[in-house]
């Protein structure tokens, strides 16, 4: 949907104000060469920016950050907030060479700190997580909060970097089943 769509949506169900997701970006940490990533990351933001978000104020976004180089991240997580205005960065929560807990992360979750934004998460990219092989048949019906046993942000919490940066504003989903 372009930005008019958005806003008509918007004003017909009484919604203020949205945060736009890059449903599209969830596998974009499969992307093994990292100047590929920074730039995908970097085109998708401006994109993002110029077709939607300064369109309208009630349009808010989140960016991506290319996490196959940490350093970059930072550069691009500063780029978004500051001049785009966006309220943080989504994060791959597969196919990166470590878990978004692993040590070399943790200078991007304090510069999210630092500029107050939130990084978030979404399983929904769950190639090598056992998911594709499952036998069920039952569709997800609700969400849910996320398990130690699934969820990115577990490994995450459980390595110390919650310890290192306990003020990082954190979400992560996984789908629930409804019994």
């Amino acid at each position: 949907m372009g930005a008019p769509e958005w806003l008509d949506f918007l004003d017909r169900v009484g919604i203020e104000t949205t945060v736009l997701y890059p449903t599209l970006g969830l596998a974009y940490g499969r992307i093994t060469n990292e100047d590929w990533a920074i730039d995908v990351a970097s085109a998708y933001n401006g994109w993002l920016y110029e077709s939607h978000l300064s369109r309208s104020p009630r349009l808010q976004g989140v960016g991506l950050i290319p996490m196959q180089d940490p350093e970059a991240a930072i550069a691009e997580l500063r780029r978004v907030v500051h001049d785009y205005g966006m309220c943080g960065a989504f994060l791959p929560s597969t196919g990166l060479k470590a878990h978004l807990g692993s040590k070399e992360y943790w200078p991007v979750h304090a510069e999210a700190e630092r500029l107050g934004c939130s990084l978030a998460v979404h399983g929904g990219a769950h190639f090598g997580m056992g998911f594709e092989t499952s036998t069920s048949t039952r569709p997800p019906t609700r969400w849910g909060t996320s398990s130690a046993s699934s969820s990115p942000s577990a490994a995450w919490s459980s390595t110390g970097c919650s310890t290192a940066s306990p003020t990082s504003g954190w979400g992560s989903w996984k789908p629930g089943w409804a019994g």
